[in-house]
């Protein structure tokens, strides 16, 4: 039953036929670096292809090496060999086209919510008018009506977090990297927050990458999941998720015997207890 749920899911959302355009790539990516006079490998010879529209979870076990993965798409951080591309070109160092939300928060405390939404709109010099819609547009979308004048004391973890995913999506890049963005909230909180986000994506068509240490959060969110091994990190499998649509939500999920059977696949990978199937190359 497991292994036919899974087969329905590849056969049904197969992301190495897509059409669209590629919009990330790491091309034999490899990154080290030095602890305590020791070398550590984080990522080694790591292939994938990332198509616009896309929606991509990366888990793996602790220290594989995919938020260094993230920072690195993000130009943050500059691969010891390999490469990492942007619609075809090189990445050099950060971008407008890239975004990146952090699991921890990155708001200004002097700032409301709608002043923190706004930040880098009014960096970029965007007219007044526009700013308000915008934000106008994302405190509708991500629940943060009747708190636009709040300040970040005011507000809770979760609320904090919806504002920082907001801000980085008020300037419009084309990708949007997140690094276990919501790793420190409360269980029900993150479940509502990872329903906004799913809708968010779909309303505003963004490309995410997702970073997470959570099976069940990478399978839920994912339009396909990137299976990583342990340090140093590799792509072990890249295992699609059946189309759930912009209306997904827990309910749903797990009462889909495919998304159980997935979910077991995805965790025993990352434990090292399962082999990949034979779709485990670069997407």
């Amino acid at each position: 039953m497991a292994a036919q749920a899974i087969k329905s899911a590849y056969d049904g959302a197969s992301p190495a036929i897509s059409p669209r355009k590629v919009l990330l790539q790491a091309v034999d990516l490899c990154h080290g670096y030095e602890a305590r006079g020791e070398k550590v490998v984080a990522l080694d010879n790591v292939n994938l292809t990332i198509h616009e529209g896309d929606f991509v979870t990366v888990v793996g076990p602790s220290g594989c090496g995919k938020s260094t993965l993230a920072r690195i798409f993000a130009g943050l951080t500059m691969p010891s060999s390999g490469q990492a591309l942007y619609d075809g070109k090189l990445i050099q160092g950060a971008s407008k086209e890239r975004g990146m939300v952090f699991q921890e928060l990155a708001i200004l405390p002097w700032r409301t919510v709608a002043g923190n939404i706004a930040h880098g709109l009014e960096i970029a010099g965007t007219p007044k008018a526009e700013r308000a819609r915008r934000v106008a547009e994302l405190v509708s979308l991500i629940g943060l009506e009747g708190f636009e004048d709040k300040y970040p004391r005011e507000l809770s973890g979760g609320m904090r977090q919806r504002v920082a995913v907001a801000r980085t999506w008020a300037t419009k890049p084309p990708v949007i990297l997140m690094d276990e963005p919501f790793a420190a909230v409360d269980a029900i909180t993150r479940i509502t927050l990872q329903e906004e986000l799913i809708r968010l994506t779909h309303a505003t068509n963004r490309t995410v990458v997702f970073i997470t240490h959570s099976v069940e959060e990478a399978v839920f969110l994912g339009d396909y999941v990137v299976a990583m091994t342990a340090r140093p990190g590799r792509v072990l499998e890249i295992v699609p998720i059946p189309p759930m649509g912009s209306e997904r939500t827990w309910e749903d999920m797990i009462k889909d015997p495919r998304i159980e059977a997935i979910s077991a696949h995805v965790f025993e990978l990352v434990r090292g207890r399962k082999a990949p199937t034979a779709r485990n190359e670069g997407h």
